[in-house]
């Protein structure tokens, strides 16, 4: 590779204009095809596209990415083992693999495998996993001498990799570097002259760098950065820290264009920039209701984009989409845990029906009658025949389940099915009752809970496992009552519960924008993709009891709905770092006081700030200039920006 292509350079861009006039037109009139664009968002990548789109261009999205993006297709481009998805179902293997080399001894930092007391956890994974993360921004992660184990962890996952043939997320861009150094020119870049990195917020990481670095050994970068003080955060990141280009020493696959002068004013002009208003709150809870009177009044007379900043709008984004469809915008659905949808909050519910101080009690069988959210028909009971008479079936009577917890004060935990069946064994009509309607009561819940206690068999645990071969003879009757055949495993139970859903009824309520439907498919699917990834790692799926629900609640807190698509394209609502580089016309910077906008650093596990200093990891100020650098943005992203003042 000639001199030319590993040659980084840096040009002074103002922060009113982050999608360059001069880029767009050569974009449209194609004297910019050649170019691939790194865009610092998926938002201002998406608006960019939306822009050219407009102009009747048929666009190349490969020549249009994101920093994940481009690692995404070069990783695809130099044929490296696929990536794996990065759900619960590869945690769950890695969390297997993680806690083997436990009680093997090959983390003994952290794990004692003497210790039969001590458990290793998914949540001791959770950790290795963060510290990993974090180390994997660093060039040289391993100089480390106080690591507890993240070097073996690492080693983990690339075998991870190995047994799944596959990638772990966390070592691609890592592996990119060393890939890029050693094989040609990737298939992405041979048809570009160049990659033009417009304006992104401090710094990269180290990690980043090494990567972009070894880009630009195939193909130059030219850098858009916005001018200021570095150490306040006003300017943009780069790789290396070069002179500015002047319009003589621009790069000449870039485009001929006015360099902009670097000695820019950060601050918005009141004659040229954008309008500044500033409304002041009595109280922060008043923000909400003041946006949706604004943007009703102004859409009411104008037609333009609106761009609402909120420091917290990925947790209040359902919030914001409930209010703004009171007024008539309709956004977009954002991809929702599955454990958010009540039918599915209630299945873990069922799951848990057996474990735990509540196991068995009557506040949980009654949820297992009478909640409608999932839909299940008898508790998921099916229809016997009695031996005797025909016209009883086993089913629950809550007023006979209630009188008995009440009368032989049976509650739940450990032993309280024991209790049950025995309490319902013995039970005979109370005295003043319908003697005939009273004895078919008992018979059919005694029926009933015994029934149900074969079909969560695969939880059924301890001294209670015994009750499951007994022989059920009917309370009233004395006859021998038949029983279902006990699941085996979890996901027989699972099975079960799904083929006794009320169908019909959940499909009706779909029109109704209820979600139990597609959440339920979305559950099956992550429970058999994460069969098929034990199977490829020569491993056992838990399958029964406690470990069991654990692996579903996994799949349920870590698999996401899809979004919907069909929302308002003229209204946004973003966090401060999702909105870098967006534009719109009315701009309404409502959650950014210090307890929407948060400046302080992750915390990661094992990482001080004495061990971070001796890493070169002790940022303490990047938050702070993160967040100038995107206010100054903010501030010129429309004609008219409206700042809400709480304080």
């Amino acid at each position: 590779m000639d001199e030319d292509h590993s040659r980084c350079t840096i040009e002074p861009h103002p922060a009113d204009e982050h999608f360059p006039a001069w880029l767009e037109a050569s974009l449209i009139d194609g004297a910019a095809n050649q170019l691939l664009v790194l865009y610092p968002n998926e938002a201002s990548r998406k608006q960019a596209l939306n822009v050219l789109s407009g102009h009747g261009l048929s666009v190349d999205t490969t020549h249009h990415l994101t920093l994940p993006r481009l690692v995404d297709l070069l990783h695809l481009d130099l044929k490296q083992p696929r990536k794996l998805h990065d759900g619960p179902g590869l945690f769950s293997v890695v969390h297997e693999l993680t806690k083997r080399a436990a009680e093997r001894g090959d983390l003994p930092l952290l794990f004692t495998p003497t210790n039969e007391s001590r458990v290793w956890l998914p949540y001791n994974t959770e950790r290795l996993l963060s510290l990993h993360a974090g180390l994997m921004d660093l060039d040289h992660p391993w100089r480390w001498e106080e690591d507890p184990g993240a070097r073996e962890f690492h080693t983990i996952l690339t075998e991870a990799g190995r047994l799944l043939e596959g990638t772990h997320p966390a070592l691609i861009q890592r592996n990119l570097v060393v890939a890029l150094d050693k094989m040609p020119t990737p298939f992405t870049l041979n048809d570009v002259k160049g990659i033009l990195i417009l304006d992104t917020a401090p710094d990269y990481t180290e990690s980043e760098i090494s990567f972009l670095r070894a880009v630009s050994r195939h193909r130059p970068i030219h850098h858009l950065c916005n001018p200021g003080s570095f150490r306040l955060g006003f300017h943009g990141a780069y790789i290396d820290d070069v002179p500015y280009v002047t319009e003589k020493t621009l790069p000449h696959w870039i485009p001929k264009h006015a360099i902009a002068h670097p000695s820019l004013s950060t601050t918005p002009r009141a004659s040229t920039g954008p309008e500044l208003r500033r409304i002041q709150l009595h109280q922060r809870e008043h923000a909400m209701d003041s946006t949706l009177e604004l943007i009703r009044s102004y859409k009411s007379t104008q037609t333009g984009s609106v761009l609402i900043i909120d420091g917290q709008a990925q947790a209040r984004r359902a919030m914001w989409r409930t209010r703004l469809s009171e007024i008539g915008i309709e956004m977009a659905r954002p991809p929702e845990a599955l454990n958010t949808v009540p039918g599915i909050h209630h299945l873990i519910r069922l799951a848990r029906l057996t474990h735990g101080s509540n196991a068995w009690s009557m506040g949980h069988l009654r949820d297992l009658t009478s909640h409608h959210s999932l839909g299940l028909i008898n508790g998921g009971v099916t229809n016997l025949s009695h031996p005797i008479h025909e016209t009883w079936t086993p089913r629950p009577h809550l007023d006979v389940l209630e009188g008995m917890a009440r009368s032989f004060h049976v509650r739940g935990g450990p032993g309280a099915l024991g209790r049950w069946i025995r309490t319902m064994a013995n039970a005979q009509p109370q005295l003043g009752r319908d003697s005939d309607a009273a004895r078919q009561a008992l018979e059919e819940t005694q029926w009933w809970l015994a029934s149900l206690a074969r079909l969560w068999a695969p939880f059924v645990e301890g001294e209670d496992r015994h009750l499951l071969q007994e022989r059920v003879q009917g309370c009233s009757t004395d006859a021998t009552l038949p029983m279902p055949e006990a699941c085996l495993s979890g996901a027989e139970w699972l099975n079960h519960i799904l083929s006794q859903l009320n169908w019909d009824e959940l499909i009706g309520r779909m029109a109704a924008y209820d979600q139990t439907v597609p959440a339920l498919q979305l559950m099956s699917a992550a429970h058999a993709g994460a069969k098929e990834l034990f199977e490829k790692a020569s491993m056992s799926l838990p399958s029964n009891g406690a470990a069991f629900v654990e692996l579903l609640e996994r799949l349920v807190s870590g698999t996401k709905l899809p979004s919907q698509r069909t929302s308002s394209t003229d209204i946004q609502v973003l966090t401060p770092e999702e909105a870098h580089g967006v534009n719109a016309e009315l701009v309404l910077l409502v959650g950014v006081d210090v307890d929407s906008w948060s400046m302080k650093t992750s915390k990661i596990p094992w990482l001080d700030a004495p061990t971070k200093l001796k890493l070169g990891m002790l940022h303490t100020d990047l938050a702070v200039r993160k967040g100038r650098h995107h206010l100054n943005h903010l501030l010129h992203a429309g004609e008219i920006v409206i700042i809400f003042d709480s304080t």
